[in-house]
């Protein structure tokens, strides 16, 4: 194994830096496959518009796109968008109402300071059927270059298809440089498969995820069990696809910890006075390998389903914002296989299963019993009460326990299944973020979970 300690700008920086790590620093042997790579990200940093009501979470630019009209008699209309670096657009499509008038004419105009505009390409002769023959969406071919980038870019409509007394409605406008749509919204993406042992592939997935207007710039993990080159823009699509957990970061300096070997990877970051942990890769299953052939296993610091932006921050204190050695979870259900937690492992049966030793409630650490658990923390109060009591050893020693992931309830069976590869509990008792200790020539680092201090919250990673 190979441990890499470091500090990375920002979330995108923290990225490149694991790819390379994983594809290049590793021993030959143990390297990860990059299966792909998109490099390249923008964030949308603000939208505008000579009339109506445009924000950053309510604009047509966005992926959960929300319609914009242009005031009656208000012409030329114009709404833009600005990213945080300079690009440039090869295509758009535009998709408006219908039932209302439509642009005539639109200009795609770029400026390098919101002020002063050019126009790149011009669209004029457009009637209502145009729009009504494509159900509402034109596609745009652009001239843009990369020679010809630039922050700032609008749609200028001196005209519509209407009388002159109607307004103007756009659904959503999607912006393309290349094969990427920009603003809807361009992350950076890496596939990998990692050469685990004798004959075992083991397929993941990253993608960046951030919200400006949120102030949240997170990773999002998938497990999978093949690769489709075709499906590198929804990795939801992707043969064998888990649902995704999520690394809570931000956009300013972040210390850092990776450890890897073929079959799997971490990554520790230190946000603030928080400590967020993910996890790729498989377990150390208490089975043979065709017992248990692909013990995959993902997990992250914080649940990524339909969550607000503040419980999406690195700053939450939800309990479906934990590391997942110690999981959380929206909700108590444990029936429902997309239950959304802070991990995942993928059966003998060939099924993902969420685990959560606890969930958010009104009331903090509210526990989940009879379920998918991790001990020593989980299954329910009664462990976690009894796990409070350790401290050190008479010589003051640390003493470790493996995480172990095991099936209580009737769901699937009740069953051990393993541990989690070089993550242990250990007491907080005497302990300090970022303290290590060595035991047999081993040394780990000590974290809290995310942000809890309390003695029973701590983990040990080892540093091999």
């Amino acid at each position: 194994m190979t441990v890499e300690i470091g500090t990375a700008a920002n979330a995108f920086d923290l990225f490149e830096k694991l790819r390379t790590f994983l594809t290049a620093t590793l021993p030959v042997n143990e390297r990860w496959q990059q299966l792909y790579h998109n490099p390249d990200y923008t964030l949308l940093v603000g939208v505008f518009a000579s009339s109506g009501s445009i924000t950053l979470t309510s604009n047509p630019f966005i992926a959960a796109a929300t319609a914009w009209s242009g005031t009656t008699n208000a012409q030329p209309w114009t709404i833009g968008i600005q990213f945080d670096q300079p690009v440039y657009l090869t295509a758009a499509d535009i998709t408006a109402l219908t039932n209302n008038a439509q642009p005539a004419v639109i200009n795609f105009q770029y400026s390098d300071d919101g002020i002063n505009w050019n126009t790149q390409d011009s669209f004029s002769g457009m009637v209502a059927l145009d729009w009504t023959s494509v159900a509402g969406i034109k596609h745009f071919n652009l001239t843009g270059t990369s020679a010809n980038k630039h922050k700032y870019w609008r749609l200028h409509i001196p005209d519509s298809t209407g009388t002159g007394t109607e307004s103007i409605t756009l659904n959503k406008i999607v912006l393309w440089q290349d094969a990427n749509p920009l603003n809807v919204q361009l992350r950076k993406r890496l596939s990998l498969k990692g050469p685990g042992g004798g004959s075992d592939e083991i397929f993941v997935n990253l993608e960046t995820d951030y919200s400006v207007s949120g102030d949240w710039y997170n990773w999002r993990l998938y497990g999978a069990t093949g690769f489709i080159a075709g499906n590198v823009l929804d990795f939801t699509t992707q043969p064998g696809t888990s649902l995704p957990v999520g690394l809570s970061l931000w956009q300013a300096s972040i210390p850092y910890w990776f450890i890897a070997n073929g079959r799997r990877f971490m990554v520790i970051a230190k946000i603030n006075t928080t400590y967020q942990a993910l996890y790729a890769g498989f377990i150390l299953p208490y089975a043979t390998p065709s017992q248990y052939p692909y013990p995959l296993m993902i997990g992250g610091s914080n649940a990524m389903g339909s969550l607000t932006d503040a419980r999406l921050r690195w700053s939450s204190t939800n309990d479906d914002c934990r590391n997942f050695y110690d999981p959380g979870g929206v909700d108590s259900n444990m029936a429902s296989l997309t239950s959304v937690t802070t991990l995942y492992l993928r059966f003998a049966d060939g099924s993902w299963y969420p685990f959560k030793n606890w969930y958010t409630s009104s009331s903090p650490e509210a526990s989940v019993g009879n379920g998918r658990n991790v001990w020593p923390w989980g299954p329910d109060s009664a462990h976690a009460t009894a796990y409070k009591n350790i401290v050190t050893a008479i010589d003051g020693s640390y003493v470790l326990f493996p995480c172990i992931m095991h099936v209580d309830g009737a769901n699937p069976s009740p069953n051990i299944l393993g541990e989690i590869h070089g993550v242990f509990a250990v007491t907080g008792f005497g302990n300090a973020a970022e303290n290590t200790t060595t035991i047999n020539g081993v040394t780990y680092l000590i974290i809290p979970n995310v942000f809890r201090t309390a003695k029973e919250r701590w983990a040990a990673i080892a540093l091999e």
